[in-house]
């Protein structure tokens, strides 16, 4: 999920990079609190969510692909959703949206729509279906995992980002043993900061042993979750998630000589509780090389870590921040 503007500029970067992905304008009708730039016509929101899905889905020999993104139920219509809901049927395309994160959210949500939390309205207005990808679903009690499970939506547990919100910790094993598909996420960079979906796995893991016992979300499942519950999230699960003859050669290769990697008899475990994103030695997306040596063959690293502290100056100026 994008911003509300802007868009295309994010897919042509990401065209760019060589990287696999799936990108979504965000869709915000419904929010006074936000700026007025970012306060969207219902109309205007869906005609453009549209138009950018006509222009990038399938771009790039098929390594993206567009998303409709309501942003979530607090800043979204009801027209807007049902309307989703529809393109989403008529175009068999994927929709993303933040759902029951907080409990202050679904207290909004209950108030402004009588539905009695965030899942059940979606199930109102149509949007639980096997397209739905929901990110955190915190706070879910028993009558809404079997609602998405009954649609199969799917969960995309984000734990450093709720961590660092203080939003909660989602029931993954409850989930799963429903036969949710729960697969992991990172967020924005504003709610988690790193990014690494390394450090992803080792809390996922660490957190469901902190609410039931330790191992009740094995180190194999939360590898499975991050690549074919990944790939199954986003519908690709015939095209990526797995070393398989036919799938498109997507592959990461880790430095298993690091000294925090040792000695690493299982792999599994190793992976979820050891290993690091700057472990990555080699990444490989649709068979092309982007990453050797630890070192982006496609980008100059030192080059964006530049423009992004520049951009980031001027904004805080234009914020009056500094």
């Amino acid at each position: 999920m994008e911003t509300v503007h802007d868009t295309d500029v994010v897919f042509e970067t990401v065209a760019e990079s060589g990287l696999r992905a799936t990108i979504g304008k965000c869709m915000m009708d419904f929010d006074a609190q936000v700026p007025r730039r970012l306060q969207e016509e219902t109309r205007q929101s869906l005609d453009e969510s549209v138009a950018i899905r006509a222009r990038w889905d399938g771009a790039a020999n098929g390594r993206l692909h567009a998303a409709f993104a309501p942003r979530f139920a607090v800043s979204c219509s009801r027209e807007l959703l049902e309307a989703v809901a529809g393109l989403s049927d008529q175009h068999h395309a994927l929709v993303h949206t933040h759902a029951s994160e907080s409990r202050e959210e679904i207290a909004i949500v209950q108030q402004q729509t009588g539905a009695r939390t965030n899942i059940e309205y979606l199930a109102r207005v149509r949007l639980a279906s096997p397209h739905l990808c929901a990110a955190h679903c915190v706070w879910v009690d028993d009558r809404d995992q079997q609602l998405l499970a009954d649609h199969d939506v799917k969960v995309m547990h984000c734990p450093g980002s709720n961590l660092k919100l203080g939003s909660g910790i989602a029931p993954v094993t409850e989930m799963r043993a429903r036969g949710i598909t729960v697969s992991l996420g990172a967020d924005g960079a504003a709610c988690n900061n790193r990014l690494d979906m390394f450090e992803e796995m080792r809390l996922a893991a660490v957190l469901q042993a902190m609410r039931n016992e330790p191992g009740s979300l094995p180190a194999r499942d939360v590898v499975w979750m991050a690549t074919r519950a990944g790939a199954s999230t986003l519908g690709l699960e015939d095209e990526i998630g797995s070393l398989e003859v036919g799938k498109r050669a997507d592959v990461i290769v880790i430095d298993r000589d690091r000294p925090h990697l040792a000695p690493g008899p299982d792999p599994y475990s190793t992976l979820v509780y050891a290993v690091r994103g700057s472990d990555v030695r080699t990444t490989v997306v649709d068979g092309e090389l982007l990453v050797d040596e630890f070192t982006p063959v496609r980008v100059d690293r030192a080059e964006i870590a530049v423009q992004a502290r520049e951009a980031g100056l001027a904004l805080a100026k234009r914020a009056k921040l500094v």
